[in-house]
């Protein structure tokens, strides 16, 4: 396969604090929202967002490659989620990489709150936030891993507009939906491992990574 290709955007930070990954397959029009509030939600440090267009068909691409707020990765082929944002974060420059699917949105502050988090300790070497469910509803506030390796999401089902949850504590393990990872943490556990393909279970492995 060729070598991925690069475009920049003229609106893109040249020293950004912390790098977004995004990934897109078939339709980056679904990418769209996450990017929008991305640009809208940066707060006060400089944000970089970086898309993947990992095995995106060429007509496809056309919403992505019109934007100048991004940096545009182009896979010819389907990475399988580790992979793709791997590359991602290879492109990356910030010392601080959130990972985002590219269904998602981020609400104002978003990042300034987890980067707070990641500074106040330098013993955390990956955090996490709350995930609402399109109608409100609480999805996820952190994960557990139970011995026989299946998983729960805490809080999930919450009605929309509960509190619960909305404070900092440890857990077993961030979904890969809005994690922000330390550079250097990401560097020494080597990123996600691609033998999870295409996709599911690499955040798991990840977050017992960091914690070793």
């Amino acid at each position: 396969a060729s070598a991925p290709m690069v475009q920049r955007g003229a609106l893109v930070p040249t020293d950004p604090l912390v790098s977004v990954c995004v990934l897109v397959l078939s339709d980056a029009g679904l990418a769209m929202d996450c990017l929008d509030s991305l640009a809208h939600a940066s707060g006060r440090h400089a944000v970089e967002t970086v898309v993947v267009a990992n095995g995106t068909p060429v007509d496809a691409r056309y919403p992505l490659e019109q934007r100048e707020d991004i940096v545009l990765v182009r896979s010819g082929t389907n990475l399988g989620f580790a992979g793709g944002n791997n590359l991602a974060a290879e492109v990356a420059r910030g010392p601080y990489v959130l990972f985002l699917n590219d269904d998602s949105t981020i609400e104002e502050g978003y990042i300034d709150h987890l980067l707070a988090t990641l500074e106040r300790d330098p013993s955390i070497g990956a955090v996490g936030g709350r995930i609402l469910s399109t109608d409100g509803s609480l999805q996820e506030a952190g994960s557990v891993l139970w011995n026989d390796g299946s998983a729960s999401h805490v809080g999930l089902g919450l009605p929309p507009g509960t509190a619960e949850f909305s404070y900092v504590r440890d857990v077993d393990f961030v979904s890969a939906n809005g994690i922000l990872v330390r550079r250097a943490v990401w560097d020494a556990v080597g990123g996600f491992d691609e033998r999870y393909f295409p996709a599911y279970y690499e955040d798991v492995d990840l977050s017992m990574a960091v914690r070793q």
